[in-house]
């Protein structure tokens, strides 16, 4: 008997500080693009070139709020078990190694954050390790890239954790968090003060 195909697994990583409807787009429009059985949110616990504001705990938690929408999502917290800084490379080989050749596994990103892949930690190995998917915002052609990878071109969600962090911090209100996500941020006090500063770079989100 033929062995069973692996499942197509989408990874989206990011800081998911906080995660929000434009995380759930991205994954939704993969999955949809690219016939994935299943995409995985993986926090980052501690991005490269990014400083985060919520702990790690309370950034995975309210990612498990956000994958409770949709039974193919799913949260993995390989970065916060392996500890330091959290490289995708050593995250796509870890997973890989778990789980075999059961799973087939490829990476999303925007077409902005495929511009910026030059400044992660080892991008050849990267690609050489793991398929890329880029989403692009319809009607608006991305930079040629050096990077192999795979385009589709897609709407474009407004939502940004930067913006968020702002709205938060001076207690207006966002569109951009679902319901569950909202409630803990607010239950949990977090994003009160300003100071939520960003900078572009690996893991943006």
């Amino acid at each position: 008997m033929a062995a069973p195909a692996p499942q197509r697994v989408g990874l989206l990583g990011g800081s998911f500080d906080p995660p929000h409807l434009g995380h759930l787009w991205m994954a939704r429009e993969a999955r949809r693009h690219w016939q994935l059985d299943a995409v995985w949110l993986l926090p980052a616990f501690q991005p490269p070139h990014k400083a985060v504001v919520a702990p790690y705990a309370d950034r995975a938690a309210m990612a498990r709020l956000l994958a409770a929408a949709e039974p193919w999502l799913e949260v993995d917290e390989s970065e916060a078990a392996r500890g330091g800084a959290s490289y995708t490379l050593d995250t796509v080989r870890a997973l890989k190694a778990r789980h075999g050749p059961a799973l087939q596994f490829a990476l999303i990103l925007g077409a902005d954050s495929l511009a910026e892949l030059a400044s992660w930690h080892e991008p050849e190995q990267l690609c050489a390790e793991i398929e890329l998917l880029v989403l692009a915002r319809e009607g608006a052609a991305p930079a040629a890239s050096r990077w192999p990878h795979r385009l589709a071109a897609s709407g474009l969600h407004p939502a940004q954790s930067r913006l968020i962090r702002a709205c938060l911090a001076a207690g207006r209100p966002t569109p951009w968090l679902p319901p569950n996500v909202a409630a803990y941020i607010a239950q949990a006090g977090l994003y009160r003060r300003r100071g939520a500063g960003d900078t572009h770079g690996e893991e943006a989100g």
